[in-house]
């Protein structure tokens, strides 16, 4: 909070009440989270190790085996944070302010990982790290919900300079969207809008905050007081896009979308039909089962590579 002691009182007020409320978003649906959502592609891995083939030159973060120290800001049940993991860097610190899913990503991942990962209640804007403590920042889904500016503050506070790390980037971010083009997605966000009103607006917010936020956020020029933002150059990160799908059956279609922070925690019987309806005319027969049928949702997954300081 002494990030916001000298701003207006107004403002101070503004920003805790938003964090409490990011904080809040989730309660009764980390489990859905953590058994529905999909994880990541594979390529999302090579770009955090440096081996993604662009074919355009790009080298990626490059993350060596054991040598590095990251966070995930915004981890929520983990999904995001076994990737780190999984890189084999040295430790992982998971930042998630909701009480629930950080519960759900000690029971993922510590028994698995032990003290390579440590879970911490903290927000975007308030890790509660040291300063200059980590060498890479990672975000997934969580970044629409940040603050940009006490965020990018926080962060140039506890990261190190690339310079230090032998890194090519110090921050990532990263989030799976659906596949615009498809008619399934058409289909399904018709569905979601008849039966969230916050639907729409969610949606809207995730489009056009990811989009400005990144505007600004890898754009910034430190000085010794504050953080000007500029907006007459071009964007100092690079922009990986990986196909990516999930495939799920009807448990696992009916869980996903009760795993939006949108989504009733208690659903009514007519969303659960008109899912029903939806599995069955997009699923198709499981390659192994005579009688089981799946559903592939096809994503994409964007991935932002750059520096902050």
């Amino acid at each position: 909070l002494h990030y916001y002691c000298t701003t207006q009182h107004v403002r101070t007020v503004f920003l805790i009440t938003c964090i409490m409320d990011k904080g809040d978003r989730f309660t009764g649906h980390a489990g859905f989270y953590a058994q529905h959502r999909p994880s990541y592609p594979s390529g999302l891995m090579h770009i955090l190790k440096g081996t993604y083939p662009s074919g355009t030159g790009d080298v990626g973060v490059g993350l060596r085996d054991h040598a590095h120290e990251a966070v995930d800001v915004g981890a929520g049940t983990g999904i995001s944070t076994r990737v780190l993991l999984e890189c084999a860097t040295k430790r992982v610190y998971a930042i998630e302010p909701n009480q629930q899913m950080r519960e759900e990503c000690v029971k993922s991942l510590t028994s698995e990982f032990g003290e390579r990962v440590v879970v911490m209640d903290g927000s975007a804007e308030a890790t509660g790290l040291p300063s200059h403590s980590v060498d890479l920042i990672v975000a997934g889904q969580a970044f629409h919900w940040f603050a940009p500016e006490p965020t990018l503050v926080e962060w140039q506070r506890i990261v190190k300079p690339c310079r230090e790390t032998g890194l090519n980037a110090n921050v990532v971010l990263f989030w799976n969207t659906n596949d615009k083009s498809s008619e399934f997605t058409v289909d399904y966000e018709n569905v979601l809008a008849a039966h969230s009103p916050e639907f729409l607006k969610t949606r809207e917010k995730n489009e056009t905050g990811r989009g400005s936020n990144l505007v600004s956020f890898f754009q910034p020029i430190s000085t010794d007081s504050r953080t000007v933002f500029v907006t007459e150059f071009p964007p100092s990160y690079t922009k990986y896009t990986v196909p990516h799908e999930q495939t799920l059956d009807l448990e696992g279609f009916i869980g996903r979308t009760l795993s939006a922070s949108y989504m009733p925690t208690e659903p009514p019987p007519a969303l659960i039909e008109d899912l029903t309806r939806l599995f069955d005319k997009y699923a198709q027969a499981a390659p192994a089962s005579a009688s089981a049928r799946l559903l592939s949702i096809p994503l994409s997954t964007s991935v932002f590579v750059g520096k902050i300081c």
